[in-house]
């Protein structure tokens, strides 16, 4: 059965298993970031490979997470460092990060390593938006998002992992927005994770969301 969570698509196949790694979060954080999966995925483009993480934020606060991943050599040398982030992750809320290096790069690397830095966020607005996945003839998939709340958000980023028989095929993100790069307040979006393989049997979709102003707590 399909798993919908919280949303990346390119085609893709897992190509080895490499080093764990321990993840540190800021020391005025509160974060804890749990791994549920990491898979070494190659593009459809035939240039890069992307190291893609699944997590989940068990800390007691809404986060931001920033992450360095590091393609390391047979003698422990940092040959490339690449960046990703993922905004506005609720609490409890499972979210994809990953690192895209071009293949030569991920070839010559004997591990990838990553860090990531947490810290509390106040625009999180995970809530207030709605996501309907609909699967069309061909396979694809057709994501609508609805922004329910009386505030504008930033587009919300989609992000997918898409398996058969147990093994991640393919890799897609998109952005939702009804203009620029915002979600105005009761209006929809809709995407299509464009690269989706015609031969998969699960997914895992995750979102995340972002008011355009920060939320104001009042004590």
């Amino acid at each position: 059965m399909n798993k919908i969570t919280t949303l990346i698509v390119t085609m893709a196949f897992l190509v080895g298993v490499f080093t764990p790694v321990q993840v540190s979060a800021n020391a005025s954080s509160q974060s804890d970031i749990g791994i549920k999966a990491e898979y070494l995925i190659k593009d459809s483009d035939g240039l890069h490979t992307r190291y893609v993480v699944l997590a989940t934020n068990n800390s007691e606060s809404d986060v931001t997470v920033n992450a360095s991943f590091h393609a390391i050599d047979a003698n422990g040398n940092i040959i490339k460092t690449v960046y990703d982030s993922a905004e506005s992750i609720k609490k409890g809320q499972e979210f994809i990060i990953y690192g895209q290096f071009r293949n030569e790069i991920a070839s010559a690397a004997s591990a990838i390593k990553y860090d990531f830095s947490v810290a509390d966020d106040n625009c999180c607005n995970y809530d207030a938006i709605g996501i309907d996945i609909a699967q069309e003839e061909d396979n694809s998939l057709t994501v609508t998002g609805t922004n329910y709340s009386k505030a504008d958000v930033n587009a919300v980023n989609v992000r997918g992992i898409f398996y058969k028989d147990g093994t991640p095929v393919a890799f897609d993100t998109t952005n939702i927005a009804d203009t620029s790069y915002t979600l105005r307040s009761g209006n929809s979006g809709t995407q299509e994770l464009c690269q989706v393989p015609t031969d998969y049997d699960n997914y895992v979709i995750t979102y995340s969301a972002s008011s355009v102003t920060p939320n104001v707590v009042y004590n």
